[in-house]
């Protein structure tokens, strides 16, 4: 019953063959349904205004339609290193049908939440960064309960997720988390940009062309 979003986004999207796999070993940050209320949704983050999902699981539709999310408005508490509601519900995103717009956002961000808890090699003792199945980096400070997990987000603001309950599994390890792992809004040129000894690097990479500009700002791909 603690995981009843995440359960159905596997079967729903097919993810249970993946993690199933016994070629590969993974590590995999389960969030339950209370840490599902808290997933930002990653495409606003180079806009004005950023929206937050809360995921939502009801048994008595069809099974293509129980996954569903209202989605508020949302400012970050540099306080508490965490993202709050503003104001009421704007929209509820659920499926209507296979062809759906709602359908294939609704299916994105699923994809995108999994292939960012998915760690696509097993745990080694004393390895704290680990890349993602979404080619994000995670950092895991240990697979006991009570031990620390970042996405970028949390370690920039140093508001770890923390380990719930720990799954020795025949392919790894899957760790119970209390919210979603999320990735920064900050670009690699900004951060670059933040340690005046690594000028010139950063001066190479915009001569060249690797980061894309809009209005002379740098821009997220």
């Amino acid at each position: 019953d603690l995981f009843k979003i995440i359960e159905h986004a596997i079967s729903q999207l097919d993810y249970d063959k993946y993690l199933n796999s016994m070629v590969s070993r993974y590590i995999f940050l389960v969030p339950t349904n209370d840490g599902l209320l808290s997933y930002v949704d990653p495409v606003c983050y180079g806009q004005t205004v950023s929206q937050l999902w809360e995921f939502h699981f009801d048994p008595t539709k069809k099974e293509s339609q129980r996954i569903y999310a209202d989605v508020y408005k949302c400012n970050l508490n540099e306080t508490k290193g965490k993202w709050e509601k503003d104001g009421d519900k704007v929209f509820t995103i659920q499926n209507q049908d296979v062809t759906s717009t709602a359908s294939t956002v609704l299916k994105n961000r699923l994809e995108d939440l999994l292939d960012n808890i998915i760690v696509t090699v097993g745990y080694q003792a004393g390895q704290r960064y680990y890349r993602t199945k979404g080619n994000t980096f995670v950092r895991i400070e240990g697979i006991t309960e009570g031990s620390h997990v970042y996405g970028a987000f949390q370690a920039e603001r140093e508001y770890p997720l923390t380990v719930q309950k720990v799954y020795n599994m025949e392919n790894g390890h899957a760790l119970v988390v209390d919210g979603p792992v999320m990735g920064s809004r900050r670009s690699v040129a900004m951060c670059l940009s933040e340690h005046p000894e690594l000028s010139e690097f950063l001066a190479i990479i915009q001569n060249c062309g690797a980061l894309a500009n809009t209005n002379g700002k740098d821009k997220r791909s």
